[in-house]
């Protein structure tokens, strides 16, 4: 996003990883935190089990995006869901 951020401009592309290895690196990265016990919440977002975030996933979302009651099913509708 140089384009948006002014500062990106000043980083030099030829020295950022390729494409190939930037997906190998994620992939490794996942299988490491699972292998450890994470829980693979989503993109780039994992927690221990017993963590508050982990804990929350079963837990409906309030107005301001944190759970706040057990469900069994989340229905979400909207723009931003």
């Amino acid at each position: 996003m140089p384009k948006l951020i002014k500062s990106q401009c000043l980083i030099n592309a030829k020295g950022l990883p390729s494409t190939n290895s930037k997906i190998k690196l994620m992939t490794m990265s996942i299988h490491k935190l699972l292998d450890a016990g994470y829980i693979h919440i989503g993109m780039d977002h994992f927690a221990l089990p017993d963590d508050s975030f982990s804990v929350s996933l079963r837990y409906t979302i309030n107005a301001q995006h944190y759970f706040n009651r057990e469900l069994d099913a989340l229905k979400m509708i909207g723009k931003t869901s």
